[in-house]
């Protein structure tokens, strides 16, 4: 049984690339896709520490699904 590679266009390639890059938090506060989020993400992210954009997603979505006390 021989297995084949799947291989993916480039458009899926440098999208799964970006995904796994690592930015800072002031670049991703200088960012347009949390332009609107920014109170938020400005509390949730540390400094000096760097987080991927599924990451940052995932700690925005955690938050807003959180319960209200």
């Amino acid at each position: 049984m021989t297995e084949k590679k799947k291989k993916l266009d480039p458009e899926m390639e440098s999208a799964m690339e970006s995904e796994q890059a690592q930015y800072t938090k002031a670049q991703i506060l200088s960012s347009r896709r949390y332009k609107g989020k920014l109170d938020l993400v400005g509390v949730l992210l540390k400094d000096g520490e760097t987080y991927g954009i599924g990451q940052v997603d995932g700690m925005i979505d955690n938050f807003l699904k959180g319960d209200v006390r």
